[in-house]
């Protein structure tokens, strides 16, 4: 009855509104749009046909009746006092723009998205295809089973899915390919992956494919060709020898008494990346399923490739620009596992995005109870990864990092942190971070794994009896042990979870929402707010009015706080007042949003205005002339050497010195700099920058901006002469 009310009252409204406006002449107001990646919408447009008239306040109207959807961007569009939901305060609001009766709205005239590129603004999800979804009751899991959760996956928000590998295979996990131009009988046949791109495409869920090239099957019919005939054209493919060297890898054919390289096992024959037919070959390859209709490719063992890393790279830079050609917007993503930063950023100067192995150790520890700074963490990396993609204007990338908790070599997130409330901190952590999130498909409900692989890719769990339609099979002959974990009534499935509101697949909901809702999370700037109980950091961006606050307590124990503003939590949906205690429960997340762009925010503190110092020692080549001076030029000046405030005091003949003290919003931002030399009366304050030691120009200097510690030692190996 109540929503029967509702509607009729609506109904009334809206009937009200239109004529209260009939008299109205509404002069058109277009959004600015450019050719770029940036599309300004105009406030209060729901529509979005580029004028405000009274059919927005309309869908507005039908929209809080319930008779309409919007989509996210009308959605945000439409909120024009900025309050968090779509009131009839908004449309009320519209009317008086419509009728003149005032300039603009209280969130100002435009919205902007910065980027609208889907690789910096999609969730995405890694399905084993064996082990995701049955649609023919063989108990092995299908393209066409895939294709029957695209609802499924669309109400988690996901936007983009990597599958494991498609081809013919003779392992149950398929990263020894036999034929590339194949699909694995198992999962169907290439009409029924063209069906399933179909239905995911109709979804707007983008498809990647694993790309293995690293090794091929033992089975494949290059290698075989090789192995028996010197002369075969695929003969130098792979790397062949009567007698190994002392390097690793090396297996033994007894039949042909070859010895050839396979560092993953005797079945992966390692492809040979010297021989220039090879990267043909693969092109050829990715050209084949691009053609198809995949979005993209996750690039197995990339870093692998060769032991000769800057050969490796090459490679990959023109694999990356191939790939564009055929597709401007397709996704390449490494498989770069290592946790040291470095290595894994160096491969942004040859594809769009690494695997964040070295956050993801960083999140786990941090769900795990270990204090850290996990947004000075990302943004040493992010200064990182803008390095190295500078290196490579030419390579036509995105540069997005790319979050994860485990994959499917990884044992599962519940069983690695030891509970479900860790694991939905960890979930918080990594959907409040940026960059492109992935899930590991049942990692949603919570499954659980041990360290065999196997065990890691068990079946997804719909049911509670562990049986019905859709559900796959481990088979024990097949996968080589029994499934451990796809067990009944053991509360971890679809069925058992979907109802309760407290579930880790519900709390997966809130944050896949909560990422869609607020895109600012993809992009934006991140800042560490220093708390001695939470770890906090704000996000802004200078294109929204808004920012957002977040607080995980990592702590086993409950933390009370009192609340200097009014604010909503956007996951548990509970609201407070001024002055009012906040209990933060053990491993819990609070996220909220606040008016304005300040860094520095919290909702529990007042946030002093402190200096951050920042020492600068360098040491130079060479004495320099009477009356030269050391300078900075840096973006935190304009890059003006000639700013005195940034003259360094000399030490001795090779050794300058500066301190500068920094406001703390600076705290966490990637400085750029570069040393120079200032001679009196030089007109070119840029007449002497520094050189490498072969005389050559250097890129910037980079130095992500810490609360404390923030002393830099430098060596300059020359000056030159601009």
């Amino acid at each position: 009855m109540l929503k029967i009310t509702k509607k009729l009252i609506s109904v009334l409204l809206i009937v009200s509104i239109v004529f209260s406006c009939l008299v109205l002449n509404v002069k058109a107001v277009e959004t600015e749009k450019d050719s770029s990646s940036t599309v300004t919408y105009l406030y209060g447009d729901a529509d979005k046909d580029n004028i405000i008239t009274i059919v927005d306040a309309t869908a507005i109207q039908r929209y809080i009746a319930g008779l309409q959807d919007l989509d996210e961007v009308s959605t945000h569009i439409s909120d024009v006092d900025i309050s968090g939901e779509v009131d009839i305060n908004d449309v009320t609001l519209i009317q008086k723009f419509i009728a003149a009766l005032i300039d603009e709205f209280p969130s100002g005239e435009y919205y902007t998205i910065g980027n609208t590129d889907w690789r910096t603004s999609t969730i995405s999800y890694e399905i084993f295809v064996r082990s995701f979804c049955d649609s023919d009751g063989d108990g092995i899991g299908d393209f066409r089973g895939i294709a029957s959760k695209a609802s499924y996956l669309k109400e988690l928000n996901v936007g983009c899915v990597w599958l494991m590998p498609i081809h013919d295979s003779p392992s149950y996990h398929g990263y020894d390919v036999i034929d590339y131009y194949s699909t694995n009988e198992d999962y169907g046949t290439i009409d029924d992956f063209k069906y399933m791109l179909d239905v995911l495409h109709q979804y707007d869920i983008k498809v990647l494919i694993d790309f293995v090239a690293n090794h091929t099957s033992s089975q494949n019919q290059w290698f075989l060709d090789a192995l028996s005939n010197p002369d075969s054209p695929y003969a130098d493919y792979y790397e062949f020898t009567d007698e190994p060297d002392s390097t690793s890898g090396w297996r033994y054919n007894e039949k042909y008494d070859k010895y050839y390289r396979g560092n993953f096992s005797e079945g992966m024959p390692d492809l040979n990346f010297q021989n220039k037919a090879v990267w043909t070959e693969m092109k050829n390859v990715a050209g084949y399923w691009l053609d198809t209709g995949v979005d993209g490719f996750r690039l197995d063992a990339s870093m692998l490739i060769d032991p000769d890393w800057d050969m490796t790279q090459e490679w990959w830079k023109n694999f990356e620009s191939y790939v564009k050609s055929k597709n401007p917007e397709a996704f390449v993503v490494g498989e770069n596992w290592t946790t040291n930063p470095d290595p894994v950023a160096s491969f942004f100067n040859c594809m769009d995005s690494s695997f964040d192995f070295p956050l993801q150790e960083q999140i786990m520890k941090l769900a795990g109870g270990e204090q850290l700074n996990i947004v000075g963490f990302v943004n040493r990396e992010l200064q990182l990864q803008k390095r190295y993609a500078d290196t490579t204007p030419d390579v036509p990338k995105t540069s997005v990092m790319t979050t994860f908790l485990n994959n499917h070599d990884q044992t599962r997130t519940v069983s690695y942190l030891g509970s479900v409330e860790k694991a939905k901190l960890a979930a918080a952590i990594q959907f409040t971070l940026p960059g492109m999130p992935f899930i590991y498909y049942g990692e949603e409900l919570g499954q659980l794994s041990d360290y065999y692989d196997p065990n890691r890719r068990e079946p997804m769990d719909w049911y509670a009896s562990a049986k019905g339609e859709g559900m796959c099979v481990l088979d024990e002959e097949f996968f080589g042990v029994p499934s451990k974990y796809t067990i009944p009534d053991d509360g971890i499935s679809l069925e058992e979870e979907i109802n309760d509101e407290n579930s880790i697949y519900n709390y997966y909901k809130k944050l896949t929402q909560l990422r869609t809702d607020y895109p600012i999370f993809f992009s934006g700037n991140y800042f560490s707010i220093d708390s001695k109980d939470l770890n906090c950091y704000t996000v802004t961006d200078e294109n929204l009015p808004y920012g957002m606050f977040v607080a995980h307590n990592v702590t086993e124990s409950n933390i009370e706080l009192n609340t200097l503003y009014d604010f909503t939590d956007l996951l548990s949906g509970k609201s407070y007042k001024a002055g009012d205690t906040v209990t933060i429960a053990p491993y819990t997340t609070i996220v909220a949003k606040y008016d304005g762009k300040d860094k520095k925010y919290s909702l529990f503190k007042e946030m002093p205005n402190e200096d951050i110092p920042i020492t600068f020692n360098v040491t130079i080549p060479e004495k320099l002339p009477e009356g030269a001076n050391v300078s900075i030029g840096t973006n935190l000046n304009g890059w003006n050497p000639a700013d005195t405030d940034w003259f360094m005091k000399k030490i001795d003949d090779l050794h300058y010195q500066l301190t500068v003290n920094l406001d703390s919003t600076y705290v966490n931002e990637a400085m750029e700099y570069k040393y120079t030399v200032q001679i009196d009366g030089q007109n070119n304050v840029w007449a002497y920058t520094e050189g490498d030691a072969n005389g050559n120009d250097i890129g910037n200097r980079y130095y992500a901006i810490d609360y404390e510690d923030n002393v830099i030692n430098d060596i300059v190996s020359s000056f030159l002469r601009m």
